[in-house]
């Protein structure tokens, strides 16, 4: 397993939010994600995994469970300051590529794990930015 260090910064312009996932290291890449259009920074189609991210990111930073029920069939369980949620996909071109989310935090989301059907598994660990060492 790689580990791999960047940001994952969010814009929220009037009705065109836009979320960039830049990582630092080992490597240097930038994807710039635009979930309403389902397309990356070049107008390319974004790939089912990667468009449902960016969605739930967004979904989730906004609280809009109920966009994310859209999309996912949910389990929550804990309390407001340890949760737990199991996001399974509810519709055909997700669960092509999605066989489940797990998300937990406290006052944020604090970790997210993406089960690819591939057998992929996915891994970030968020932490908000004034506690990252510079």
């Amino acid at each position: 397993m790689s580990k791999a260090k960047g940001t994952l910064p969010y814009w929220e312009i009037p009705s065109r939010p836009k979320l960039v996932w830049e990582t630092t290291s080992p490597i240097e890449n930038r994807l710039e994600m635009r979930p309403e259009s389902g397309q990356g920074p070049n107008g390319e189609k974004l790939p089912a995994d990667q468009q449902a991210m960016a969605e739930l990111l967004i979904n989730f930073f906004h609280g809009d469970w109920q966009a994310l029920e859209e999309h996912f069939d949910l389990t929550l369980t804990g309390t407001p300051e340890d949760w737990q949620a199991t996001l399974t996909p509810n519709n055909a071109q997700l669960a092509e590529a999605i066989e489940h989310l797990e998300i937990d935090g406290s006052s944020w989301l604090e970790h997210l794990t993406l089960n690819s059907t591939d057998g992929d598994r996915l891994n970030l660990t968020l932490t908000p930015r004034s506690q990252c060492a510079e």
